[in-house]
């Protein structure tokens, strides 16, 4: 059996990949900041909020049978909500990372903006921010019913709120690599230094 853990796109599932799974650290050399591991990958298939989260059924388990070969009992990370799923029998645990707060959006938001539209500055990614401030303020992940749901913002947030997601439902934690992440990405815990960033979402949101 494995374990499946969905996150949407920005949404930090390398950090809780590496947690969950116990794995060693490895920064994404393709975007700065962002922990990388094969565990995290495992269940992406190319769906995503994008197109409607649709997939293929053979995509889709041929998917779980890698994972299931490769990292059993591990943690593996889809893009797909849990809700979006036909089949959820074959998974162990289930975790689903939720965006119901205005503030979880915006997290996702500073991650898109910091890792993607400040890198490439142009004129077609001041357009692209636009659409994508408006798509993660409608990017309402809800819980599952079954799963472990994890509030976005309040298990970054809130000690006491991310102890208890861990002792409650048994789940591995490392007080260090968490720290190393924070650390990394400060302008999320930040808000003098994530202003400007923070302005552009309002903007962009307020007339919806």
């Amino acid at each position: 059996m494995i374990n499946i853990i969905s996150f949407p796109d920005f949404g930090c599932g390398g950090l809780f990949c590496t947690l969950f799974n116990k794995t060693t650290i490895e920064w994404n050399n393709n975007f700065p900041n962002t922990l990388m591991n094969y565990e995290h990958n495992g269940l992406k298939i190319g769906a995503n909020y994008m197109n409607n989260w649709k997939y293929e059924d053979r995509d889709w388990l041929e998917a779980i049978d890698n994972c299931k070969r490769k990292f059993p009992g591990k943690f593996c990370g889809t893009h797909i909500p849990l809700n979006n799923l036909k089949d959820l029998s074959m998974f162990d645990k289930k975790v689903q990372i939720c965006t119901e707060t205005l503030s979880s959006k915006l997290i996702l938001w500073l991650r898109a903006h910091n890792l993607i539209y400040l890198p490439k500055h142009s004129i077609d990614n001041v357009v692209k921010q636009k659409q994508f401030a408006k798509d993660f303020m409608d990017m309402t992940i809800k819980p599952f019913n079954g799963a472990i749901n994890i509030e976005l913002s309040n298990y970054l947030f809130d000690v006491k709120y991310r102890k208890n997601i861990h002792q409650s439902n048994n789940l591995p934690f490392d007080k260090n690599v968490f720290n190393t992440w924070k650390n990394k990405n400060a302008y999320i815990f930040n808000l003098q230094k994530s202003n400007v960033a923070f302005n552009v979402f309002y903007q962009n949101i307020q007339n919806i």
